[in-house]
């Protein structure tokens, strides 16, 4: 998201906003962009949020269709290879996006 002025005293304002299931969201702002950085981190540990990328390498599409594309992926830890379906959360339904 694009920083913000305050209109009360011209300070530059940087917000995070949380999106809470089922279409609700509410926004944070802070003083600079590192503090933003600390507060996704912490509050990414908090609710045991990953990153797919964290468990799997994902080299060749094995096909695409209507909703997304289906990548060769390899879990890091284990070596077994999977099929792994990526949708662009774009094309969703707000009370789709998760």
């Amino acid at each position: 998201m694009k920083s913000e002025i305050n209109p009360d005293n011209e300070q530059i304002l940087y917000p995070l906003r949380i999106v809470l299931p089922p279409m609700k969201s509410r926004i944070i702002y802070f003083e600079n962009k590192s503090t933003i950085e600390l507060w996704s981190t912490q509050i990414r540990q908090a609710i045991g949020l990953k990153n797919v990328n964290d468990f799997y390498c994902f080299s060749d599409n094995l096909g695409k269709g209507q909703f997304g594309v289906v990548k060769l992926g390899t879990n890091r830890y284990s070596g077994v290879k999977v099929a792994v379906k990526t949708i662009a959360k774009a094309n969703m339904k707000p009370i789709e996006v998760f």
